[in-house]
């Protein structure tokens, strides 16, 4: 019998003042906790609306977003060209051009809202967030955070996790 490694030990949910979230996760919001709480301030979007933050992505993000996400993931070029799924030669493109094309920020966009909602779930502690989100996970087959985030369909697994485990839920 393997012995499963310990759920990870995450400070519980009842300061004073702060709300639970809802029972189910928004795709823009990292928390339900604000309704002017988009995804994306921790790359420098500062988008008020949906519709905004639409638009946003449909221009493409600026280059400097992919530099702002490296830094608080600690990521290096090649990770971060994995993780929206374009070559590292393509990202070098992106940066000369300035900006990164639609789907890339879409991609950009899904990892940004994980790490803002795991940072959220660590109480604003980013370096236990990232660890979090690049450790293997039992709730997602043993498969970190951010890996199992490839497709929409992983992040919103990913999403639920964090959730539950907000609520003390396994």
């Amino acid at each position: 019998m393997t012995m499963q490694p310990d759920p990870p030990k995450i400070r519980s949910g009842k300061k004073k003042g702060r709300l639970p979230l809802a029972g189910k996760t928004n795709l823009f919001r990292t928390t339900d906790r604000s309704p002017k709480t988009l995804a994306g301030g921790s790359i420098g979007l500062k988008e008020k609306s949906v519709s905004g933050l639409i638009q946003k992505v449909e221009q493409g993000f600026s280059y400097g977003a992919v530099e702002k996400f490296r830094k608080h993931l600690c990521l290096n070029l090649k990770q971060v060209a994995d993780a929206i799924q374009i070559t590292p030669k393509t990202l070098e493109r992106r940066k000369k051009e300035g900006k990164l094309h639609s789907a890339e920020s879409e991609k950009l966009l899904r990892y940004t809202r994980l790490f803002e909602m795991a940072v959220a779930l660590f109480e604003g502690d980013e370096r236990e967030a990232v660890e979090w989100l690049n450790a293997p996970n039992y709730g997602l087959r043993n498969v970190s955070p951010l890996k199992f985030a490839k497709t929409e369909v992983g992040a919103r697994e990913v999403e639920a996790l964090i959730v539950r485990l907000e609520h003390g839920v396994l």
